[in-house]
């Protein structure tokens, strides 16, 4: 693959992670009565954009591994971006009951000890446990879509030799 495609993908990544951030509230505020429903909108979405660059991918490379590639960057850069954003809300913007560890809000002594505790457990754990997700996950959704379209390619010559 090109610098370019990378560069897309990440760029893609990136907005993706700040869609979800909003998006998985409005999705769970949608469907609050149906877990399955509210389980298929919120981590369905991650396939919206897996699936074009797999597929992508693999019709460019003829690779599995690639085509796996190609979505766990993408995943990564948009769990990257999520989270760069959470912390961007949590000390710019503020969250529902963190008004306190807001950067230009009023400040206790332990401030920064609360702050560096808070983006410990809530950012950097959290990411840490979502990138292993999207590394697995990832290589799981591009080698599963870029094998289907490698079989589906194969046999699709096939008929037409």
């Amino acid at each position: 693959m090109r610098f370019s495609n990378y560069l897309l993908l990440i760029l893609t990544g990136i907005i993706f992670g700040v869609f979800d951030w909003h998006f998985t509230s409005f999705a769970a505020s949608l469907t609050r009565s149906n877990i399955l429903k509210s389980f298929v909108l919120i981590w369905g979405i991650w396939l919206v954009p897996a699936i074009p660059f797999a597929l992508y991918v693999a019709k460019k490379t003829h690779s599995l591994l690639s085509s796996a590639l190609a979505v766990v960057i993408l995943w990564l850069a948009a769990i990257f971006a999520y989270y760069a954003y959470y912390t961007f809300q949590l000390a710019f913007i503020g969250l529902n009951q963190m008004e306190h560890l807001l950067v230009f809000g009023p400040r206790s002594e332990l401030f920064w000890q609360d702050w560096s505790s808070t983006f410990q457990m809530l950012i950097m754990n959290q990411m840490t446990e979502w990138s292993i997700v999207a590394i697995i996950g990832g290589s799981i959704v591009g080698g599963v879509v870029g094998h289907i379209y490698l079989l589906y390619n194969r046999k699709l010559s096939s008929q037409t030799v």
